[in-house]
């Protein structure tokens, strides 16, 4: 069968208008890049296929559920991945407490979608059953993972005074082991990341003190992602961890991770 030429240029008309449509709307996706820390585990870490974690895994949960958005999640040590999103190289931090005197660079933050248990932990005989935190830790030489502000800002006060001493390791593991060692005394951390290091190192000699707050985990916006297109993102972002917390996702995933905690 010969095609004329008026039917060839029909079918080839609509070929390419089809074609420019695809295009168009794969061009109109926005592309938001998302960064955590590499190791801190079970929430935020890198393994041989990338970013991974209960936080990892709850944000590209949440990014199936956002077709119209090519969103890439990537993992680098906390101190770079707190630079990316300063700097406007990446769009949002993943994993960020509510923090605004110490991190003014993030404008916006996205609804929680996890609680963490603060808990000090210490050597064992450091501290008495009264002590408050962290006015009574006066004193005493503490460790934190790099760049984070998980103490909170009173402590950090102190170190600023010099009436705490503090070092920074990069990982909770790391920071555990001086514990350990006698070459810290206390440490602070979210109860659960301290609980998965100790149910597979041999620390004898560390306890948890107090539990001192609960802190909300958000997507930290940088303030240089700002305007109507940023705003809508956050917008239908928020929405979609809404409902997955409140249909069960959020829980099921935490739960598949920490085997039902």
């Amino acid at each position: 069968m010969i095609m004329n030429g008026t039917r060839f240029r029909r079918i080839l008309a609509c070929a390419i208008f089809w074609i420019s449509t695809a295009m168009a709307a794969a061009e109109e996706r926005l592309t938001v890049l998302l960064v955590q820390d590499s190791d801190f585990v079970p929430f935020m870490y890198s393994d041989n296929e990338g970013a991974a974690g209960i936080y990892t895994d709850i944000l590209r949960a949440a990014a199936a559920r956002l077709p119209d958005y090519d969103i890439s999640i990537t993992a680098s040590a906390w101190q770079r991945a707190k630079f990316l999103v300063e700097t406007g190289r990446a769009h949002g931090l993943i994993g960020s407490y509510y923090t605004p005197s110490q991190r003014p660079w993030i404008h916006r933050y996205s609804v929680p979608f996890i609680t963490d248990q603060i808990t000090v932990f210490c050597r064992e005989g450091i501290n008495a059953a009264n002590w408050v935190y962290p006015d009574d830790y006066a004193g005493l030489r503490f460790t934190n993972n790099a760049g984070f502000a998980t103490p909170g800002d009173a402590f950090l006060k102190m170190v600023a005074e010099r009436k705490i001493d503090l070092i920074e390791e990069q990982t909770t593991e790391q920071n555990l082991r001086l514990l350990e060692l006698g070459r810290a005394d206390c440490y602070v951390q979210d109860e659960v990341t301290v609980n998965n290091v100790l149910s597979e190192q041999a620390f004898e000699k560390i306890r948890p003190v107090a539990r001192i707050r609960a802190e909300t985990v958000h997507v930290g916006y940088s303030q240089h992602w700002t305007g109507i297109t940023s705003g809508q993102f956050i917008e239908d972002m928020d929405a979609v961890l809404e409902a997955m917390r409140a249909d069960g996702t959020i829980q099921a995933i935490i739960s598949r991770a920490t085997g039902g905690s």
